[in-house]
């Protein structure tokens, strides 16, 4: 567990960095409501020096945000749907439980997005969602269920040329490619489509 080297802030601020800090994820800053982006040197695994940034700037147009590693997907994550099912939950949750707007997003790799939350307006029971993601990472089996199927039934598509190609490459029958049931019906091809989907989440 990372620990401040800042004795300044509120006691309730502070509390709630402490507790994020033991989280797995990363540091920013945001500036004007729009997180930093280039992770290369921006992005750092304890809050210490982005914190001091904030008390020097008296947190006037700047704040910290932590970035869930959990709660993303790209091309170079391993989160695969599990991310992107814990991104949905709570990017789109409905405004009045994100009044202050503490729920931002950060777009990297390719096609990817993570969260970012607003140390200053994150909900409290986010803060509570994040700590709980360290000893089971998926926030609704519902979200992501859901999110599996649609992944899959979006790769099988409806082009039947592109289908057999699948089935070729899988040693399948290649008649299935006229069902658009086929992925429920074939495990070996369900599980080829899920795990291309986790790879590559959109």
């Amino acid at each position: 567990m990372q620990t401040l080297t800042k004795p300044k802030g509120s006691p309730v601020l502070l509390d709630r960095i402490e507790r994020l800090a033991s989280c797995a994820g990363h540091w920013l800053l945001i500036w004007e409501g729009i997180p930093e982006r280039d992770c290369s040197h921006q992005w750092h695994q304890a809050p210490d020096e982005h914190l001091a940034v904030c008390f020097e700037h008296k947190w006037r147009g700047v704040s910290l945000g932590f970035v869930p590693s959990y709660c993303g997907y790209s091309d170079y994550s391993t989160m695969g749907l599990v991310g992107k099912a814990n991104f949905n939950c709570l990017m789109y949750r409905p405004s009045k439980l994100d009044p202050l707007a503490g729920i931002l997003r950060v777009s990297y790799g390719y096609n990817g997005q993570g969260i970012v939350l607003d140390i200053l307006n994150v909900p409290a029971d986010v803060v509570e969602i994040i700590e709980a993601l360290e000893a089971y990472p998926l926030i609704s089996e519902d979200e992501y269920s859901k999110l599996e199927n649609d992944s899959v039934m979006d790769l099988w598509g409806n082009d039947i040329s592109d289908r057999v190609r699948t089935l070729q490459d899988l040693n399948l029958c290649i008649f299935a490619a006229r069902r658009d049931s086929a992925p429920y019906e074939m495990q070996s091809l369900w599980d080829s489509l899920l795990e291309l989907a986790n790879e590559y989440p959109s």
